[in-house]
Order: structure tokens, then C-alpha cells, then sequence
């Protein structure tokens, strides 16, 4: 559907950062492609499909603040607002931070709050190709955390294939561009495989193995009872044999027992598959963990991979070697 939210449409003669009245009219984007609140700003960050980003304020009646034409109009597929981040100087009143978009064809942009200019961009796919077309970014988000003195933002990106990785970067505060880019950390792609303790193929085999003593033992059980059966039922035809003097008696055979099987057989055969399993784990959510010392379950920590995706990305690096 198209977006209006409801704004009236504003006065000609304004910068092209706001819609005009004719894009009114028209609709803002035929459709939208994600979405950020931001209760403490008060307003609606809405991506879209043409390359657009469309700041609604939530104090008048969703009435546009702004829009952003990114310049290769790929479409948004992530966004994320840090008013703590440094940017360019604004003067009192603006709102200050940074605006991070990323995109479809895997590129992260980087806009000032203030006022909606284009501080830098990072072309992932340009910088590390992968050799396939799985650029396009899922999640990005500006983590409070200076890596180094002269890099005082970290962005972090996570792609279709949920391959991680942490950049540095630096804005001057006074002409608003990106002024340093570093990449601090390529995490490779986090398999499923990765995601399975590496003792728990032993507990699996063990716990396999003991359903299947159990079967065998039931079978067994089953057999005797059956034949025992069988032994008696014959004895009493023999019998019944001789009293009708001759009558023919036509025997049933009798079924072998049905193996039920085991009802995690299924549930094992899953887990298995994903232990040996190379496809990349879909990360959905994410979430930052608070500065406090957390006290997790045992239980949870034990079903988390051990080294994670450092051991991912070396054993596609061993692989790539090898090939």
C-alpha cells in the first residue's frame, strides 16, 4: 500500500528532503520493506522498496519530517538510529547521531540526523566479495563500543547468509564525512553445525543406541510371546482335529510383531543432520547483552556452540585450501 500516514501536504519552496505536494498525491512508496520506532525521538524511521527512508514524527499526527533518497536506490532492508553516536556538529535545537541504512544489494550508508546527508558508505560486496550474490544485509546496528581511539563507532552488519562482521568508522564533526573506515572483524558465516556441542554426538549415539537395545529387547519379548501362543493354538487345532474326524483345519498365520520404533528416531535423525550440516544458521533477532555481570543456566550454555563462528570462518578458510 502506498505510505501517507496521514501528513498534510507541505508547502512548496522547501528543501528536497520533504516531500512535496505532488509526491503526496502520488503516495510516498509503493511498498515498505522494514520499519524502526524510536519512542525517545518521538518519530517512525519506514524503509522502502524505491531507496528510500521516511522519517515520520509521531507528535502530529505522523505529519513527514523528512525523507532520504539513497543514491543507489536498492532497496532498504535494515535500519538503525544512535543519537549517541558522533557525527557532524549540529546546532541547538537539531537532533543530533547517526543514521545507519542498509540495503539489498549489500551496502551500508551512513546519514546524519541532523540534517539527512550522506556522511559515507561502505560497499560490502566490493570490499570482501564472496563469489556470490547473498550480499543483501539483514540486521545493522551502531554498538557503543570504540575498538580503537580514532574509530569511535562500531557498526555491525549481518548479510542474508548471517556472515558477521564489525566495522570502525569516524565522522568529522565538522564537514560530516566519513572520515576513517576500518573492518575489525570478520566473523565468516555461522553454520548449524557450529551450533551443536561437540559432545553431543556422543550422548547421541549413546542415547540411539540404548532405544535401540530397547526395541531389541521388546521384539524378543514379543517373539516368545508369540511363539508360546502360536505352540498352544496348534496344540488345540490337533485336538479339535481329531474330534471333527478329519475335517480340514486351515492354520493363521501368525504376524511378526510391528517394530513401533522410536519416538525420538525422527527428533535424532534432525539433529544429526544438522551436526554435519554446512548451511549458515538464519539469525533472526539479536540482542546486547547488559554491562552487569549474568548469571546463565547451565542448560543454555551447554547447548551453545563453543567457539562459534571463529570456527566457522577457519574451517571454510581450510576448506577454500583444500579445494
Amino acid at each position: 500500500p502506498d505510505v501517507a500516514g496521514g501528513a498534510e501536504p507541505r508547502a512548496t519552496g522547501l528543501p528536497q528532503t520533504s516531500p512535496s505536494a505532488e509526491d503526496f498525491q502520488r503516495g510516498l512508496s509503493s511498498g515498505i520493506t522494514c520499519v524502526l520506532p524510536e519512542e525517545e525521538q518521538k518519530r517512525v524511521y519506514v524503509g522502502t522498496v524505491e531507496g528510500r527512508v521516511i522519517i515520520f514524527s509521531t507528535e502530529h499526527d505522523f505529519s513527514v519530517l523528512r525523507w532520504i533518497h539513497l543514491e543507489d536506490a536498492s532497496p532498504v532492508t535494515c535500519l538503525d538510529v544512535a543519537t549517541w553516536a558522533e557525527g557532524v556538529e549540529v546546532p541547538d535545537g537539531e537532533l543530533p547521531g547517526l543514521l545507519a541504512v542498509g540495503t539489498q544489494d549489500g551496502m551500508a550508508h551512513i546519514y546524519s540526523l541532523a540534517n539527512g546527508r550522506l556522511a559515507g558508505s561502505i560497499n560490502i560486496p566490493k570490499a570482501l566479495p564472496e563469489g556470490d550474490s547473498h550480499h543483501a544485509l539483514r540486521h545493522i546496528r551502531m554498538v557503543r563500543i570504540a575498538a580503537e581511539a580514532s574509530l569511535p563507532v562500531t557498526l555491525m552488519t549481518i548479510d542474508r547468509r548471517s556472515r558477521i562482521r564489525f566495522w570502525g568508522f569516524k565522522v568529522h564533526v565538522q564537514s560530516g564525512k566519513l572520515e576513517g573506515l576500518k573492518l575489525l572483524v570478520d566473523c565468516g558465516q555461522l553454520r548449524e553445525s557450529d551450533c551443536v556441542p561437540a559432545e553431543w554426538l556422543s550422548r547421541l549415539k549413546e542415547k540411539r543406541d540404548t532405544e535401540a537395545r530397547i526395541r531389541k529387547k521388546k521384539r524378543e519379548e514379543e517373539a516368545a510371546k508369540a511363539a508360546k501362543a502360536k505352540a498352544a493354538k496348534e496344540a488345540e487345532q490337533k485336538d479339535a482335529a481329531k474330534d471333527a474326524k478329519g475335517e480340514a483345519v486351515v492354520e493363521e498365520e501368525a504376524k511378526p510383531p510391528e517394530d513401533e520404533g522410536s519416538q525420538g528416531e525422527g527428533e535424532n535423525l534432525a539433529a544429526e543432520a544438522r551436526w554435519t550440516s554446512k548451511e549458515p544458521v538464519r539469525i533472526c533477532a539479536f540482542t546486547a547483552m547488559p554491562s552487569m555481570p549474568v548469571q546463565l543456566p547451565i542448560d543454555c550454555l551447554d547447548k551453545q556452540p563453543f567457539e562459534g563462528p571463529v570456527a566457522s570462518a577457519a574451517q571454510a578458510l581450510e576448506e577454500m585450501k583444500n579445494s
